[in-house]
């Protein structure tokens, strides 16, 4: 909290950047492209990929302003707050994505296949119709 200017400000003010930041993860997840990247381009100063990690460097001001619901000023000066997590480059086909390191606090499994989910889901009900027809009366 200090990094965005707040550590000594009121606890009304740091929660109001609490619950402004748990907005802003939902607006992540679940909003229209454009208001993800309209905050992309507020926030975001620089993203660096490296072979095993990624650094993503944010606006420390603008941050703070849109957190905070604050008007835009003037934002001199160039405070960056530096995140950084273990990353790799993963490619499926034609698809290349970034695959987090499960050693990641919630971090969702790497990799969902939707075709060996759809084959494994035909399987089983191609299992289910041959026990359901082993137990036939013989004449039909």
């Amino acid at each position: 909290m200090d990094q965005l200017g707040a550590g000594k400000e009121a606890a009304e003010s740091i929660q109001q950047l609490l619950g402004s930041a748990a907005e802003m993860s939902r607006l992540l997840k679940d909003g229209a492209p454009r208001q993800i990247s309209d905050l992309f381009r507020k926030v975001v100063y620089r993203v660096v990929v490296h072979p095993e990690h990624v650094q993503v460097l944010l606006k420390q001001k603008a941050l703070r302003t849109v957190l905070m619901n604050e008007r835009q000023t003037e934002q001199v000066g160039r405070e960056i707050l530096y995140l950084e997590f273990t990353a790799r480059v993963g490619r499926r086909g034609r698809e290349v994505r970034f695959v987090v390191s499960p050693s990641a606090a919630g971090t969702a499994p790497a990799f969902q296949s939707q075709a060996l989910l759809k084959a494994v889901a035909r399987a089983q009900d191609w299992r289910d119709k041959l026990v359901s027809g082993l137990r036939r009366p013989a004449g039909t």
